[in-house]
């Protein structure tokens, strides 16, 4: 959110598990029949549902002020030639600002632009705002290509950065999406330094399933991808992209990245990190390139500064080198790397000392940079077993793409607005949720069927069931949003939308993608989304507390002490039954500031307990390019759960917290929270307002937990006159936050680039005699970086054999994990 990123990824495993909330009862208000999971239909259809001419969009803007408004633009109404032989920039540009879109309507104006199969010239940058889908024809339709014209020069041809939003901009670019479109630029000239791609973007965006085609061959190729010239932003994740000649393939300029499902061809450089402090690389392919990733940076002295990168199951075929770094002793972590027998992996510069050649197998990883307990790392390899559950029959961890049910037809999709016999409005008015758990119900018992929320704000006084063999996609994020005294009571929390089976008796597989959960107003007993169920995936999912036009949390949360202000209990609820759980880029935020243009707008002074929470889970669970903000007493939380892999995340404090604050953490949910609050006292930071900020994230007990990058950040100190203040925290010496990460008991936890901004410690471990992880004793990418952090105690003392039997390679020693624990001990 903020320009700052401090990364803080830590793993924690306890013998005490504490409590959650109440669940869920596991009954459905409509009664489902036993029956096998549904399998995808199998058929051909000659077009993409969603561009079908008989599909029915019936979407609303409820606060729109113009009431013809039209979320849904087609570019050939506008004018867009598909031919190719005519310039479509202008019209497709009208497409996307139609409406008078430019100016801070986050929420009130969204658009879903649709680019039909076609070649479509491009002679002006087209320009994209927040609140935009621009969506292309995915495969195996005939493909939507952009096409760049000489005359576009230096300019993208997709501009994916609003400049309408004030200050620091790149960090407000929300809800932008781009998908399912080839961009080719090799009509301009290779010695000019085009681009395909300007995505200086933040959290809630979505770059998926893009192909860019660039010059390739002999003399000076300076085109570039993808480009984050516009200071950045804090970005989560972009996946499924190709890329194929060119000069480089993504330049990264942003506080963190995940990129998951890369494939580079025959360009120069692969991946360039010009700036970035966690980086995650999952899943990529390199092929014919010069450079697989260059780390090097930009210009340290102006902070273009590169942090911890961990590459994960990624491929390099015919690079002359893997890894290109500034220095040795960088931030660098090879997990399941392949670059060919004698191959080149990790070099310093383009002619420097080679650290490293051959690959990594998967049951390894190579680190180089900070390590805890054993201290600074120059290229050691760990042994590790990754926990079958996780994997693939390769042994590669699992991902998944973003589905877009290119199979179904429109017969086989279910508009939730279309029954005439449950009547759904989609106003934020009426309740809608005994007419939608009707539709759930009826479409899970039918089989391969899509449920499509058209674009809206679906209000319910009751929890929206979504039983097993569901398959939900909104447009513009369309939104679910609880109301009523069922969510009131913050000792009985109930949530607003349930993935459940009756008592566990009915299998089948959940999808949601392109929705948002909120609640109308403050409603402390919400679980804003719950899952009991084995087998579901989230994708593009957004859980939000305020901020927007169509909560009364945006305008009753102005007091600098929120105690009136206990938004929401829990963002995102793992529970005991939650196994074989897929999430990807998913985002919960606690409103900082109001998205939309409102008449005098208070402060954001909002009060949520809890982000993510995995409690007595035993998996599998895969989070990747994941972000919660702004919880009160923590963002991921942990609890007593095994087989959870994590690859990329993103954590911000609330900024009300800290030196000076109204209210000190767990307050205002300070009853029964189920988290030991004592850690203060233990180190005699009893009087200290600093300590008692929102951990990033909480670890208690548990087994074989994997994280790969971890962005744990921390800004202001307190207010004044209802405004945050001091956001670099200099009063206090540079120090928002005095501990990050909670860590206590555990077997099997590997942390792998975890980096923080503004805080005393990165880690606070509780055992008999409590130990940290000092930033200053680490210091790195924005702050503090840790390549490395071993907390693998088993159920025997600090002094046993805590491996689990596995070995660690360092300095050519092969050493068990419990003969590496030398954290400084404090008290």
């Amino acid at each position: 959110m903020k320009p700052y990123l401090s990364l803080l990824l830590i793993l924690i495993v306890s013998t005490s598990t504490p409590t959650l909330a109440h669940d869920i009862s596991h009954e459905s208000p409509v009664p489902l029949p036993r029956r096998q999971e549904c399998s995808s239909p199998g058929v051909v259809p000659k077009e993409w549902w969603r561009a079908s001419p008989s599909f029915i969009r019936n979407g609303t803007t409820p606060y729109a002020k113009d009431k013809d408004y039209q979320y849904y633009r087609d570019v050939a109404a506008f004018g867009a030639d598909p031919t190719g032989r005519n310039s479509s920039s202008e019209a497709i540009n009208r497409a996307v600002s139609s409406g008078n879109r430019t100016n801070n309507t986050v929420t009130t104006l969204p658009a879903y632009v649709s680019l039909p199969p076609g070649t479509y010239l491009v002679t002006s940058p087209i320009q994209l705002l927040v609140a935009t889908y621009l969506v292309g024809s995915p495969a195996p339709f005939e493909p939507t290509i952009l096409k760049a014209a000489p005359e576009l020069g230096t300019e993208p041809v997709i501009l994916g950065y609003d400049p309408y939003q004030g200050e620091g901009s790149a960090n407000k670019n929300f809800y932008i999406a781009l998908r399912n479109v080839v961009i080719d630029t090799t009509a301009i000239p290779g010695e000019t330094p085009a681009r395909a791609i300007e995505w200086s973007v933040s959290q809630g965006s979505s770059l998926t399933n893009v192909k860019i085609f660039m010059p390739k061959g002999e003399g000076v190729v300076r085109h570039r991808g993808i480009t984050m010239d516009f200071g950045g932003g804090s970005g989560k994740i972009m996946s499924e992209v190709e890329v194929e000649g060119g000069g480089v393939g993504i330049e990264v300029n942003n506080q963190q990245y995940t990129i998951k499902g890369l494939r580079v061809k025959d360009s120069e450089v692969g991946v360039r990190v010009k700036r970035g402090y966690i980086i995650s690389v999952m899943g990529g392919v390199f092929e014919g390139c010069g450079i697989g990733l260059d780390l090097r940076g930009g210009d340290w002295h102006k902070g273009e500064v590169v942090g911890g990168v961990s590459v994960v199951d990624t491929v390099m075929r015919g690079c002359e080198v893997g890894v290109v770094v500034r220095e040795k002793g960088q931030g660098v972590v090879l997990d399941g790397v392949e670059v060919g027998e004698g191959a080149v992996a990790v070099r310093i510069g383009e002619r420097g000392e080679v650290l490293l050649t051959g690959g990594v197998r998967r049951e390894e990883v190579w680190v180089m940079g900070n390590g805890s307990p054993n201290g600074p790392q120059q290229g050691s390899t760990y042994p590790f077993s990754r926990p079958p559950s996780l994997l693939t029959t390769s042994g590669a961890y699992q991902t998944k793409p973003l589905p877009q049910y290119t199979s179904f037809i429109p017969s086989q999709i279910i508009n939730i607005k279309s029954d005439p016999s449950h009547p759904v409005h989609g106003d934020n008015t009426h309740d809608d949720g005994p007419s939608i758990n009707a539709i759930l119900a009826r479409a899970s018992a039918g089989c391969n069927k899509v449920v499509f929320f058209p674009q809206g704000i679906y209000l319910t006084r009751s929890t929206i069931t979504i039983p097993p063999n569901t398959r939900i996609v909104g447009e513009v994020l369309s939104t679910i949003s609880g109301t009523g005294p069922l969510f009131s009571d913050s000792a009985a929390p109930r949530p607003v939308v349930h993935i459940t089976s009756p008592n566990n008796s009915v299998s089948g597989t959940v999808e949601i993608s392109d929705i948002l959960i909120s609640v109308r107003g403050v409603s402390p007993g919400a679980i804003l989304l719950q899952i009991s169920h084995s087998s579901a995936a989230l994708w593009s999912v957004v859980l939000r507390a305020g901020g927007s036009i169509d909560t009364t949390v945006t305008t009753s949360c102005s007091d600098p002490d929120p105690s009136n202000c206990m938004a929401t209990h829990t963002l995102l609820h793992m529970a005991e039954n939650a196994s074989d759980v897929y999430v990807e880029d998913v985002w919960g935020w606690v409103a900082d500031h109001a998205l939309d243009v409102v008449p005098n707008v208070p402060a954001q002074n909002i009060a949520v307990g809890r982000g993510l929470t995995i409690s007595d889970n035993s998996g599998p669970v895969w989070l990747v390019g994941t972000s919660f903000e702004h919880c009160v007493l923590y963002q991921y939380g942990v609890l007593n759960s095994k087989n959870v892999l994590v690859v990329g995340q993103q954590t911000e404090s609330p900024y009300w917290q800290g030196q000076g604050t109204e209210l000190r953490a767990p307050g205002p949910w300070a009853g029964d929270v189920g988290l030991d609050w004592g850690h203060c006292e233990k180190q005699g930071r009893g009087e200290d307002d600093r300590c008692y900020r929102a951990w990033g994230v909480y670890l208690s007990g548990g087994e074989d937990i994997t994280i790969h990058g971890s962005a744990l950040w921390a800004f202001f100190n307190g207010m004044d006159d209802n405004l945050w203040k001091d956001p670099q925290c200099e009063e206090t010496g540079g120090v928002c936050q005095t501990n990050m990460v909670y860590v206590k008991g555990g077997k099997g936890v590997r942390w792998f680039s975890m980096g923080s901004k503004n805080t005393e410690n990165l880690v606070y471990r509780d055992s008999e005699q409590v130990s940290f992880v000092r930033q200053s004793d680490v210091p790195g990418g924005w702050g503090g970086l840790l390549a490395v952090y071993l907390a693998d105690l088993g159920e025997a003392s600090e002094g046993g054999d805590d491996s689990g039997g596995r070995r660690v390679t360092v300095g050519g020693m092969a050493l068990g994990v419990a003969g590496l624990f030398a954290l400084r001990i404090l008290m």
